[in-house]
């Protein structure tokens, strides 16, 4: 499966592995509920990892920054849902959850951004 990811992100996963495994979807505790890594059975958390490890480490601090962000996680959670998707009626149940995500991290991401800075 080819995800969109930075070379920062592959170098850092291979240095911290136990680290960079620990991101997910959710902000963590209670929000790990509303925001789960998993969408119907199938896992997004690649996705997330991305996503956690651009908002942590990526070059680049501002809104624009976040925004591509915020579109190279949805185009990934896309590439899984596409590639890794058996049942029609899940994989378009699972692009609307997609967008949900997004809509949320576009939303109420920005404190975790500049939280992370």
């Amino acid at each position: 499966m080819n995800l969109k990811r930075t070379p920062e992100a592959i170098i850092f996963e291979k240095l911290y592995p136990e680290e960079y495994n620990s991101f997910g979807c959710g902000p963590g505790g209670v929000g790990d509920w509303f925001v789960p890594d998993r969408m119907w059975n199938l896992s997004v958390r690649d996705a997330c990892r991305q996503h956690d490890h651009d908002y942590r480490f990526g070059i680049g601090a501002s809104d624009e920054h976040r925004k591509i962000c915020d579109q190279r996680m949805k185009e990934n959670m896309h590439i899984i849902v596409h590639e890794k998707s058996d049942s029609w009626i899940l994989k378009q149940a699972r692009h609307v959850r997609i967008n949900t995500y997004y809509c949320f991290v576009r939303t109420c991401g920005g404190g975790s951004y500049w939280g992370e800075r």
